[in-house]
């Protein structure tokens, strides 16, 4: 018997994807739209959960996508660097951004747009609270959001 939130949302589905995690959706019968594939996979280097949306098809994310997450996990350190980099040419005026500790903050979260070629976001937060995102596309940190 179909459940009420299979009916509504689509039966859920998950598909395991090497060196990342487990990623979840629910997919209707029949679809033919783009489907956000979501993972909630802890990370014992750094003792937390990070999250993971991708897009995909009723098959899972799509290939091209869990490359470029893959990609990103393996060069987290290197992104950073990248971030120090950006912070550092932010004007005087900005200070709240500028003086950000980067080792206080970890990657907390992955989401991908498709609009103008695949754009990541990546999200970083501090057991403070504090926040910041950080715009990469062609394995290059383009702006930081506050």
């Amino acid at each position: 018997m179909l459940g009420i939130l299979d009916f509504f949302f689509g039966k859920k589905t998950t598909i395991k994807v090497p060196e990342i995690g487990t990623f979840t959706a629910r997919i209707k019968r029949n679809t033919q739209k783009e489907i956000v594939w979501s993972c909630y996979e802890y990370s014992s280097n750094i003792n937390k959960e990070i999250t993971f949306l991708l897009l995909g098809n009723a098959k899972g994310p799509y290939q091209r996508q869990i490359e470029e997450t893959k990609s990103i996990l393996k060069n987290k350190e290197e992104i950073k660097e990248q971030i120090a980099d950006l912070l550092s040419e932010i004007p005087s005026n900005m200070k709240k951004i500028q003086h950000l500790n980067l080792a206080d903050f970890r990657l907390k979260y992955i989401d991908f747009s498709q609009n103008e070629g695949i754009i990541h976001e990546l999200s970083y937060e501090s057991e403070d609270g504090g926040y910041f995102g950080a715009v990469f596309k062609d394995q290059v940190i383009k702006d930081i959001l506050i």
